[in-house]
């Protein structure tokens, strides 16, 4: 090779080093535009919409601007089956399609929106089940398919979870034992291996990443008649099970779904002590019910207790799913005004916990998919804040919108709640009614640049714990014992409703919604 040969060969090669390191730097910057924060609160609100499907993209736009400036989480699963249907060596070199799962998550990325990805839900060839959905036999099938997921979807994901409800049978089986409690015990032990099998995957490939494990479903499968006291299906019992296999480092968050018990009409806070032993989500860890000859208790209080005896305080809880149907042939009918005062009263419940993380909503959008594509007549296919064909459902829509944003409504309708650390506030911003943590009710002016707050009218001394909106039309302060400690003195007549509105001129009013007449108000107006 000639000396003019050679110098072209090494201009160019430099051009290629010199283009390649640009090109590099270009591809590190936007990367490094594309970071989403994996910093997580109880503030944020997610969306978990159910399985994956294309169509999920198209209603993105509408969870965005729910939650107004707040940025919200997609839930989003793997779906191995689809990604991984046929197995290869490991590593696997190819044959992985990401064709359903990209798209979805470019959008959201592209919108600024956080992603959380279960991992789950493995193909035949992994499980030795033609059918159902069972945990992989193999451990290292499960480390590949993992490890493939994170390097893949690289920064476009800042959050995983390890299966969705595994304490439900119809979502993760394992196992060949004959007996109910061995069947059980190997499901369990099953799933924390894959727990620590993944966490270490993930964190190699994605150190911010937040891994999240847990028997998410509430109750689990339901108890027999022997277990009424001691369903070994609980979030708890299977935390229990976590702990004692050493999984505590291997989860950076717990999954749990505060579902309200829909089946019989329940709100978040009433317990279902009656039926079987399917425990609402909020309360006291135990309590007795001498009628029904067993305990009840709050599951999701529970599930703390097991963290704090293990040590494990400091990490959050995440309602991965939280919602309430609003139709079903096979639920109790309920009105629209029911179903938002349990779903806005969820809210402000998993938000006075300090213990708690982001609360994802299922759903946005009434389900289309799934067994809804042959039977709409199901509650599953009802838990949409907008229909299936996007119209929001007045005056759910509008309401929870305001919770989820964590502003402050200006008005209490009627079976609403304000609880403590809740307040309301005018709609120009310069009032608010706040039910203090010391239980004093009070009213405050706003202070401005050139006045401090002040106080208008307060309640005191009362330890209150909510005000609730009664149906008869009046307003009730009440205490832990929910026991009336003041109220309006402005009853209208059972079933005659009203709504509080803290007005802009800084008047508490009562109206009474059947003609809008004024019955009651608490003179602080003219500010």
């Amino acid at each position: 090779m000639d000396r003019s040969v050679r110098k072209w060969v090494a201009v160019s090669m430099v051009v290629i080093l010199v283009a390649g390191l640009s090109a590099n730097r270009a591809a590190r910057a936007r990367a490094d535009e594309q970071v989403l924060s994996s910093t997580f609160t109880s503030a944020d609100v997610g969306f978990s919409e159910g399985g994956i499907r294309s169509s999920m993209v198209d209603e993105f736009d509408g969870m965005d601007s729910y939650v107004g400036v707040k940025k919200p989480i997609v839930r989003v699963d793997l779906d191995w089956g689809h990604v991984e249907s046929t197995s290869c060596a490991n590593p696997c070199q190819g044959g992985l399609q990401w064709d359903v799962i990209d798209p979805i998550v470019d959008a959201a990325s592209a919108r600024g929106m956080r992603v959380l990805v279960v991992l789950a839900y493995a193909p035949p060839w992994a499980t030795g089940h033609d059918t159902g959905k069972w945990f992989p036999t193999n451990d290292a099938d499960w480390v590949d398919i993992v490890d493939n997921a994170v390097r893949h979807l690289g920064n476009r994901v800042q959050a995983y979870e390890v299966w969705n409800e595994p304490n439900i049978t119809q979502f993760a089986d394992y196992g060949t034992a004959t007996t109910r409690r061995q069947r059980i015990a190997d499901r369990k032990r099953r799933y924390w291996e894959l727990v620590k099998l993944a966490y270490p995957v993930v964190k190699r490939s994605c150190a911010t990443c937040t891994v999240l494990a847990g028997a998410s479903a509430s109750a689990g499968d339901p108890p027999t008649a022997t277990e009424v006291n001691d369903n070994p299906n609980t979030a708890a019992s299977w935390l229990r099970a976590g702990y004692a296999a050493g999984a505590r480092r291997f989860f950076d968050a717990l999954t749990y779904h505060p579902y309200p018990p829909a089946n019989i009409a329940l709100g978040p806070n009433e317990p279902q002590c009656d039926h079987y032993y399917y425990w609402y989500a909020f309360g006291p860890p135990f309590y007795p019910n001498p009628a029904a000859g067993k305990q009840c208790g709050g599951e999701l209080a529970e599930v703390r207790g097991v963290m704090v005896a293990a040590g494990d305080s400091a990490k959050k809880i995440w309602g991965t799913e939280f919602g309430y149907p609003t139709a079903g042939a096979d639920i109790p009918a309920l009105p629209l005004v029911a179903v938002r005062n349990y779903l806005l009263e969820g809210v402000h419940m998993w938000r006075a916990l300090d213990y708690t993380g982001p609360l994802f909503l299922y759903s946005y959008q009434d389900q289309v998919a799934g067994p809804c594509t042959t039977n709409t007549s199901i509650s599953e296919c009802h838990f949409g804040v907008v229909t299936a064909n996007g119209v929001p459902k007045e005056p759910l829509y509008a309401d929870l919108s305001v919770a989820l944003r964590g502003d402050f409504p200006s008005r209490l309708h009627f079976n609403q709640v304000l609880r403590r650390l809740s307040a309301l506030r005018s709609d120009d911003g310069r009032f608010y009614l706040w039910l203090q943590g010391d239980g004093n009710l009070v009213l405050y002016q706003a202070a401005t640049s050139t006045t401090p707050s002040r106080v208008l009218w307060k309640v005191v001394n009362k330890n209150g714990t909510r005000l609730i909106m009664q149906a008869d039309g009046i307003l009730v302060l009440q205490n832990p014992q929910q026991l009336a400690v003041w109220d309006s003195h402005s009853y209208q007549g059972q079933d005659h409703t009203a709504t509080l509105v803290l007005q802009n001129d800084g008047n508490l009013v009562l109206y009474r919604d059947s003609d809008g007449v004024p019955i009651w108000d608490n003179s602080t107006g003219g500010h």
